[in-house]
Parts: structure tokens; C-alpha cells; sequence
């Protein structure tokens, strides 16, 4: 009896003793090929694309974000969109969100006339 309880200690100690791999070494490829992380690609980056073609996506989502909840808004629902998007307001009419940053030019009745993404 006390033989069979080392053995199934020993076999214990062996199983947590191995290093475990949170994600394949294929998933970890797919990742570094397509430029996302595993939080990036719960948020919509696609690990079946390239890190260029995530990257256009990503700009095309966000212009399409200032086309359809910026452009044309009074500043005070702009600016409530833009943080509803994530972006913060480091200085006047600058938002960044990661590597984006959108420049705002408004008119004289406050409204958002155009928006520079940069990069």
C-alpha cells in the first residue's frame, strides 16, 4: 500500500512539475504573423490576416467610426463618441486611442468639420 501511494505521489509531482503552455506554438505563430495578441484578437483582429492587412482594417474600422459618430457632430457628442471608443483627450482637439490619433478641426458653431487619423 504504501509503495502504491508513492507511486501516485510521484506521478503527481511529475504532472505539476511539467511546464504548461498556455497557447500552441501555432496560435503563437498565427499571433506574431498577424500582429495581434490574444486581447487584441477578442476585439477584432483577425489572426488569419497579415499584420498589414490588421492594420487597414483597424484604420478602415475607425474612420468609419469618425464617418458615421464624428463628422458633422456638435463637438459634445463628438468628443462623448470618441470617448465612448476609447480614445482620450491629451490635448485640444487631439485623441489618441494606441498608435491612432485623430486631429479635429471644428467650425465656428462648434461642429466637427474634419478628422485627421494619424498614422
Amino acid at each position: 500500500m504504501k509503495l502504491r501511494n508513492t507511486v501516485y505521489i510521484l506521478a503527481l509531482l511529475a504532472v505539476v512539475a511539467t511546464p504548461s503552455h498556455a497557447i500552441s506554438a501555432k496560435y503563437r505563430a498565427q499571433l506574431e504573423r498577424s500582429g495581434c495578441t490574444q486581447i487584441t484578437e477578442l476585439q477584432g483582429c483577425d489572426i488569419h490576416q497579415t499584420k498589414m492587412q490588421n492594420t487597414n482594417t483597424e484604420r478602415q474600422q475607425i474612420s468609419a467610426f469618425l464617418r458615421d459618430s464624428v463628422l458633422n457632430q456638435p463637438t459634445d457628442a463628438a468628443y462623448e463618441a470618441l470617448n465612448g471608443y476609447g480614445f482620450t483627450n491629451p490635448a485640444p482637439l487631439k485623441w489618441v486611442k494606441g498608435k491612432y490619433a485623430i486631429n479635429l478641426t471644428i467650425n465656428q458653431k462648434d461642429v466637427v468639420t474634419h478628422a485627421t487619423v494619424t498614422p
